[in-house]
């Protein structure tokens, strides 16, 4: 699907994810659970909007990491890294803003 690329351990999103993208960025979660190692990392620093449905979708990649002892980083620009920290990502996630 455009917008979402793979390397070993790592989803790149290059687009604004709003509640219609949902389902999709799910199944990109759950593949990178499934074909990436010990180290997640997600890279938003191309995305500026993010909306609830897709923290959750985030929220669940990380607790899933987290009970599977798989460490997660996320990558974000300083536009929407301000809701992942309100959001308490840091509690089982390391989060690398970007300006």
């Amino acid at each position: 699907m455009e917008g979402y690329e793979y390397t070993p351990g790592m989803l790149r999103i290059s687009k604004d994810l709003g509640w219609a993208l949902d389902s999709e960025l799910r199944e990109h979660c759950r593949r990178l659970l499934e074909e990436g190692g010990p180290k997640l990392t997600v890279d938003l620093s191309e995305v500026n909007h993010v909306c609830s449905a897709n923290l959750v979708a985030f929220a669940y990649l990380g607790a899933i990491a987290q009970k599977t002892e798989k460490k997660l980083d996320l990558i974000v620009n300083a536009r929407v890294g301000r809701a992942f920290e309100v959001a308490g990502f840091a509690e089982f996630a390391v989060l690398h803003v970007r300006e």
